[in-house]
């Protein structure tokens, strides 16, 4: 066999199902060991929408995306990606074309120092120069990608090295995979200390993020917040991750307070003794850009990756550890010490906790009503989610939305109920992230409905990508509110009253999009939007629902 070859039964034995990338000389014997081994490769129209597409299926899927680029141009395009992969814990395998190794620092053609900057972004870089060693390096990129905090690896495969014949072909059936996650249980001693804390709080809030999700924690803290009574609220990345119809859920929170938070979480924080965080990293919008937090409040903080230990705010304990594996601990702690006393304050906690939730709640959607229920033309954002959480089967559907002003209209009132039915992205923001990563999470869940909500400045980043979606058959559904502008842009400047400048953008999307090959269709007024969502569901092939919407509509201020 050759390299490729040998390359491509590694994969197959981590698993590998599906490849992103754009075709280019450098990688032509990697694509064909992939044709012939029934490994799917999804040519995209940039490589931008690779690494995305690759990110949603890793996000979709629980398993190590792969995306494969050539060389120069297609490893910068795919910069934004990695990096977003990298601040948000996405495992990534980005396998990268290289000309030949003799002609390396020469001038050759696309020729770039790849390391020289991918360091800075991913967690493990490698140049493979022996074509022997491909076993050994592909097993130590998967298990970089999936081990502690996930991330993004790349290898760069020369190809010289990857065009030449491996003479044992044993090498693959002796292959022993690495994503296999290996899981890290807590420091005994602060995880007691931690349960005694909780114990005896008078009002303790649990913060679950990203990182409960990716360690599939949700069935273990539903578990340990029944147990403590104790209420929950979830950043954007970890939106489905506690079922948010349950009694004890907050919605979207943050601590002190988060931009997108809703009024019964912030309430609960501002009254909390104790926030118990798991797997958030405190970034901007989930801080309320990194206000302090009340010095009558305790953090007990619990992350896989030590440099989120104590980085924006002291924590009282921090325990490096898998989030499921910790609660596992605190549960069976708690168990351990709680008497008669403790087990009688903890229900009279609990109640009081869900009927002040259920009165919060009612008076936080009486407060929206109005937007929720809008008929004005344009179209209010937030009339297009009730008409969504009327339509769809939420446990049956996967969410995504993009960067800007969307994530407002729909994080708050689109309920969640089962983990991963809402794929939130934080810390990265890219614009256009949305469209490729939902073409990868349909390839992860092609049983499922997949349903993208993206702004009109976003989809000119990567609005091509909807011809890869129909190219390949995929249904992704794709909501573009249209403002004519960068919303968000517009709401700084007016917050600031400065002129608009630089924040205007135009197009019929919906004609771009039926020019793609998709069901295309432009919504103009309220009373269209329940039968346009209605007739994208019943195609086969991807839909773009282009929705005329409202500029500058507020959203949630609740500090």
């Amino acid at each position: 066999m050759n390299a490729s070859e040998l390359m491509v039964q590694c994969m197959q034995r981590e698993g590998v199902e599906v490849i992103a990338g754009v075709s280019g000389r450098p990688i032509l014997a990697l694509l064909q060991a992939l044709k012939d081994a029934g490994i799917r490769h999804i040519q995209t129209r940039h490589e931008q929408g690779a690494g995305f597409l690759a990110d949603g299926y890793a996000r979709a899927s629980g398993k190590p995306g792969v995306a494969l680029v050539q060389r120069g141009p297609g490893v910068t395009n795919c910069i934004t990606p990695i990096a977003n992969a990298m601040i948000d814990g996405i495992p990534l395998i980005v396998l990268i074309g290289q000309g030949e190794m003799e002609m390396f620092d020469k001038g050759a053609l696309q020729e770039l120092d790849h390391p020289a900057f991918l360091r800075y972004f991913v967690k493990w870089f490698f140049r493979l120069h022996d074509s022997k060693r491909i076993p050994e390096v592909m097993r130590r990129a998967f298990r970089t990608a999936v081990s502690g905090k996930p991330g993004p690896v790349v290898i760069e495969l020369p190809m010289n090295v990857m065009e030449s014949t491996v003479d044992d072909r044993s090498a693959s059936l002796e292959y022993i995979p690495g994503s296999k996650r290996v899981r890290v249980a807590g420091d005994p001693g602060l995880v007691e200390a931690a349960a005694g804390i909780l114990i005896k709080s008078r009002a303790p809030v649990i913060y679950a993020g990203g990182g409960v999700i990716r360690s599939g924690a949700s069935a273990a803290l539903l578990k340990f917040a029944g147990l403590l009574g104790c209420p929950v609220m979830t950043s954007l990345p970890g939106k489905s991750c506690f079922p948010e119809n349950h009694p004890l859920s907050l919605g979207l929170g943050g601590l002190p307070y988060a931009t997108y938070g809703t009024k019964q979480a912030v309430a609960f924080t501002k009254s909390a003794d104790v926030v118990l965080a798991l797997g958030c990293s405190f970034r901007e919008h989930g801080t309320g850009y990194f206000k302090p937090v009340p010095g009558s409040t305790s953090l007990i903080q619990v992350d896989i990756s030590e440099a989120e230990l104590g980085k924006n705010f002291p924590a009282e304990v921090g325990i490096l550890g898998d989030i499921r594996l910790v609660l596992e601990q605190m549960t069976t702690a708690i168990r351990g010490i709680l008497d008669d006393q403790g087990t009688k304050r903890i229900e009279e906690r609990r109640s009081g906790a869900e009927r002040l939730i259920a009165g919060l709640k009612a008076e936080w959607l009486s407060e929206w009503a109005d937007a929720l229920h809008s008929d004005a033309v344009p179209v209010n954002p937030y009339r297009i989610t009730t008409e969504l959480a009327g339509i769809l089967d939420m446990d049956k559907t996967v969410v995504l939305q993009d960067a800007g002003l969307v994530r407002a209209y729909i994080c708050h009132h689109l309920e969640t109920r089962v983990p991963g039915s809402f794929m939130g992205y934080g810390g990265f923001s890219a614009m256009g992230y949305s469209i490729p990563a939902s073409i990868g999470a349909k390839l992860a869940h092609p049983e499922k409905t997949v349903i993208n909500i993206i702004g009109d400045g976003s989809f000119g980043m990567t609005g091509l990508e909807v011809e890869t979606a129909v190219r390949y058959g995929l249904q992704v559904i794709i909501l573009v509110y249209n403002n004519r502008g960068m919303d968000a842009v517009r709401r700084l400047q007016t917050s600031r009253n400065e002129p608009f400048v630089w924040d205007e953008v135009g197009g019929n999307y919906a004609e771009i999009a039926a020019g793609m090959g998709a069901f295309a269709i432009r919504v103009e007024t309220p009373v269209d939007l329940a039968p346009a969502i209605r007739a994208s569901l019943s195609q086969e092939k991807a839909a773009v629902i282009e929705i005329m919407v409202e500029k500058l509509v507020p959203t949630p201020e609740y500090r």
